[in-house]
């Protein structure tokens, strides 16, 4: 019973730990610098799942800068904060769409990086 137990107190943790919410792509190399960096907040709302987009380089502007690297990071101690999804570009490409996803009837503290030389 004991062995039972403890795997699936393992398994738990296993599961939460694998779903880290913190998302990284690409490599930060040295030189780069931050290109974008934007802190979001959104409150929860009852009975509906909150999304932010997130679009580099914003609308009316240009960038002949490459990513290499894009940083989205949960600023909740319990990483329940989002689920970060990148839609189009990213390292290696001068643009970047990223989305992130509340989870249903919450809401989120983000702070999105994106690094470039």
């Amino acid at each position: 019973m004991k062995f039972v137990l403890c795997t699936v107190i393992v398994a738990l943790a296993c599961v939460t730990l694998c779903q880290s919410l913190t998302q990284i792509w690409g490599r930060r190399m040295p030189g780069d610098h931050v290109l974008y960096g934007r802190n979001i907040i959104v409150y929860p709302k009852a009975r509906a799942t909150q999304m932010q987009t997130i679009q580099f380089p914003p609308s009316g502007r240009s960038n002949a800068k490459l990513i290499s690297a894009i940083y989205a990071m949960d600023n909740w101690k319990n990483q329940t904060g989002f689920m970060p999804m990148l839609k189009r570009g990213g390292p290696s490409r001068p643009f970047a769409n990223i989305e992130l996803r509340g989870f249903y009837g919450k809401g989120f503290n983000a702070t999105v990086l994106i690094y470039g030389s």
